[in-house]
């Protein structure tokens, strides 16, 4: 069983991994729209997109390029 702070700290972790995600996925639905539908991505959007998608990575626990 998981003391009252340690508990606490989990589910601000968690909070804080699920805000990051979302705004990562912010970052990353526009530009793949653009991509789907045939349309110029900005070169600074598409870094952008690549970053986040690099962090989801790290948050997932896997490889960033």
């Amino acid at each position: 069983m998981m003391s009252g702070r340690k508990l606490g700290l989990k589910l601000r972790d968690e909070a804080d991994a699920k805000q990051r995600l979302q705004g990562a996925v912010g970052q990353i639905a526009p530009v793949r729209n653009e991509i789907a539908h045939v349309r110029e991505v900005a070169s600074d959007r598409l870094l952008k997109a690549t970053v986040a998608c690099d962090d989801i990575l790290a948050l997932l626990g896997g490889r960033s390029r």
